[in-house]
């Protein structure tokens, strides 16, 4: 209420956005952790992630140099995202939001280390349950994102375990 003794607080990314710049959102997201936001912190690290680097799609022709700077930059942010993402899941496991940031998250972080590795490591139950995890307490947040990230995961893979099968099945 513009006027009144209490104007309504911006949040972090309305902040960011209006600066418009991914730089503001990285910055918006550093602010938003120091002040104990969690879920806005990861939610701005991953904002930023996703404007630079494409939104971490897949790719029909590679571009070595681009996806040296996305890995990079996943490498750099993911993680710290999906740490504030699961404190805030640690006491709150039901938050949908924070469910979607920190899928997001644990994809960026394993489109850094590579899918092979990821499919290789341990890595991929853990992205498989946070995936389902969001399926089974928001089905429907944000237009179905829990449905894309199982598919997507499915089809990224490398051969014997890419399958377009198992990705429509999802």
């Amino acid at each position: 209420e513009k006027g009144g003794s209490e104007e309504k607080e911006e949040d972090y990314v309305t902040a960011a956005l209006r600066e418009r710049t991914a730089e503001g959102l990285l910055a918006a997201g550093k602010r938003a952790e120091q002040d104990g936001r969690k879920l806005e912190a990861a939610n701005c690290l991953v904002s930023y992630l996703r404007i630079e680097t494409d939104g971490n799609l897949l790719r029909v022709a590679k571009d070595e140099a681009k996806e040296a700077k996305h890995k990079k930059l996943w490498d750099e942010h993911a993680p710290s995202a999906a740490k504030l993402a699961e404190e805030v899941l640690a006491t709150d496991p039901q938050n949908a939001m924070a469910l979607a940031v920190f899928a997001e998250a644990r994809t960026m972080q394993a489109a850094a280390k590579g899918l092979v590795q990821v499919a290789t490591s341990g890595d991929l139950p853990v992205l498989q349950q946070a995936v389902k995890d969001l399926r089974e307490v928001a089905p429907e947040y944000d237009m179905g994102l829990a449905w894309v990230f199982a598919s997507s995961n499915y089809l990224g893979l490398p051969w014997p375990l890419k399958s377009a099968k198992k990705a429509q099945d999802r």
